[in-house]
């Protein structure tokens, strides 16, 4: 078993960059302790913010105050289409995209019920039991589930979600330490250096083209 302090290290650090631990654990605490309406739409937003900044320091830099792929209504705006735009440049894995996929699902759902949302019962328990599968094996899960909730939480799907999520959100923030923005340096220019070195010879400027002859003014092309 981890020490708390070993596991906090390997969760929070990528290359010797580490995490802010403090407001990491004031988000945990923030909205751990919120009903499981609120827990899940401010877990599911803070997700969101995170995708958000992986997306955009993977992207080469926009040059405007406004990026129009990932602010507002722009093509990247929605929490859905970050998801799949990290998935699709590599940064996530595809288990990691279903996973970020689920907690969006579970708050759609929420967002729509007027009352009575709970975590422990119904699609919502079956959604977060389908989330929590892959972790509730992992010795790392019961040490951070004790490190960071108190034995106020008791075991069930509402704690699993909060603890899953919050795993989530701290591979998410360790991501965004190390990511680098994409090179331009190959990009395609406009004007392909193999246009710039060509040279027009006068000679063939001034020659009809092979087995080429013009004809009342129709171009045709001489048969073999």
């Amino acid at each position: 078993m981890w020490s708390a302090t070993n596991l906090i290290v390997n969760l929070m650090t990528e290359n010797n960059k580490r995490v802010d631990w403090a407001t990491f654990r004031k988000f945990v605490e923030e909205f751990s302790n919120e009903s499981d309406r609120a827990a899940v739409i401010l877990g599911a937003a803070k997700l969101d913010e995170l995708l958000y900044q992986l997306v955009k320091a993977r992207l080469i830099p926009d040059s405007g105050g406004r990026d129009e792929l990932l602010d507002g209504d722009g093509p990247l705006g929605t929490y859905s289409s970050r998801i799949s735009m990290a998935f699709r440049l590599g940064l996530i894995t595809a288990e990691f995209c279903r996973a970020l996929h689920l907690i969006r699902r579970i708050r759609n759902s929420f967002a729509h019920e007027i009352a009575g949302c709970t975590l422990e019962t119904g699609a919502h328990a079956d959604r977060v039991r389908e989330l929590a599968r892959p972790f509730l094996h992992l010795d790392f899960c019961v040490q951070f589930r004790k490190l960071l909730f108190t034995s106020e939480h008791r075991e069930g799907p509402s704690t699993n979600f909060r603890v899953v999520l919050a795993i989530i959100s701290a591979n998410l923030e360790r991501l965004i330490l190390d990511i680098a923005p994409l090179e331009s340096s190959g990009a395609q220019p406009l004007i392909s250096a193999g246009m710039l070195e060509y040279k027009l010879d006068t000679a063939q400027e001034n020659a009809e083209p092979e087995n080429t002859k013009i004809t009342t003014g129709v171009l045709t092309q001489d048969s073999e």
